[in-house]
């Protein structure tokens, strides 16, 4: 039960981080990123080795190999490569660059997606009972987390731009016109600066 404490403290935590970014406290928005982080993922650790396990066919096993790493990587991507990341999560104040092409053309939580398809291929990797109880939490978390950001913080940090963008990308479920223009401005190499964390 530990592990699902750990998780709900870490996003706990991590609501602090658009005030932190908005207030312009540096070394405060850095702390909160990274110990608010790090709980997550100790979450996510101890979900997968603390555990008692199912026992689930081996072919699960690999479906979970090929699910986990893609994920991870278009986790990474959307978070860390698309949007600037020092100015994003390491300096003072707020990222100012609303990026809306590549996945953030999918969904505008682009994240949200990559990190609930990197849990579940973790469990199916894992088979661990721990960890069955811990994604509804993560993901409900996540999820809460970035409507607080669009409710509270977004407009402020992006003005009137957010709400053309709120417009034409759905939240976190893609459309088929969505699906269009984040294949089309993925491979075309064309990025719309007008990013958005998760």
């Amino acid at each position: 039960m530990y592990c699902v404490v750990f998780a709900f403290a870490g996003f706990c935590i991590l609501f602090f981080f658009e005030k932190a970014s908005l207030k312009k406290v540096r070394f405060f928005k850095q702390a909160v990123f990274v110990v608010g982080n790090a709980l997550v993922c100790l979450s996510v650790l101890l979900s997968c080795f603390r555990s008692e396990y199912f026992n689930i066919p081996s072919f699960t096993h690999i479906a979970g190999w090929i699910i986990a790493p893609v994920f991870f990587v278009l986790l990474v991507y959307s978070l860390f490569f698309e949007i600037p990341f020092k100015k994003t999560y390491m300096k003072a104040g707020t990222g100012d660059v609303l990026v809306t092409t590549g996945t953030y053309a999918l969904v505008r939580h682009p994240g949200v997606l990559w990190l609930t398809g990197f849990l579940v291929g973790l469990l199916l990797i894992s088979g661990s009972r721990m960890l069955l109880f811990t994604i509804p939490v993560i993901v409900s978390m996540d999820v809460v987390y970035v409507v607080i950001q669009e409710k509270y913080y977004f407009m402020k940090i992006f003005g009137e731009e957010y709400r053309e963008y709120q417009k034409t990308v759905p939240m976190l479920v893609p459309s088929m016109y969505s699906i269009k223009r984040c294949v089309s401005t993925f491979f075309s190499g064309r990025q719309q600066v007008i990013g958005i964390r998760r």
